[in-house]
Order: C-alpha cells, then structure tokens, then sequence
C-alpha cells in the first residue's frame, strides 16, 4: 500500500505517460495539492529545455521529449537532461 506521498508522486507520473496531459485541477481535487507547486523547480527546468508546455493547469510533454524506450517502458534520459528538485 503507498502512503498518500507515494500515490501522488506515481499518479503524476502516470497522468505525464498516460494521459494527452497532467490536469493539475484533478490532483487538487483529490489530493489538495498542486503538481506544479510541489515540484516547481522540476517544471521550470523541464519547461526551459522544451520537454513540457505547461498551459494553466495542464502540463503537456512536447514532441521533443528525449526518450529512449525499452520494450513498454519510456526512459528519459537523466544524465542529458538532469531535472531533479534540489
């Protein structure tokens, strides 16, 4: 069972891969927290190397996304674009 961080971190990355975009207003609803405030280091980063279009509430990956897929999994590629909160 995942603690509520947990769910919240694999429901944004599942919306990211699954759905046509993040819909922030969901995870507020749901969650009482906001994707792009949580991580917004991490948005603006992957928003100035054009890997997303953050558009309001909804956050869409661009068709410049760097990915390298094996089998049904998708790798973004960590060390080209490093992106994480710090």
């Amino acid at each position: 069972m995942l603690n509520p961080d947990e769910a919240f971190h694999r429901d944004i990355m599942f919306s990211l891969k699954n759905d046509p975009y993040l819909d922030c207003r969901l995870f507020m609803s749901h969650y009482n927290r906001n994707p792009l405030d949580v991580f917004q280091s991490t948005f603006e980063k992957l928003s100035m190397l054009d890997l997303i279009q953050v558009d309001g509430l909804q956050v869409r990956l661009t068709a410049k996304r760097p990915v390298m897929c094996r089998g049904d999994q998708q790798f973004v590629s960590a060390s080209r674009y490093p992106i994480g909160d710090s």
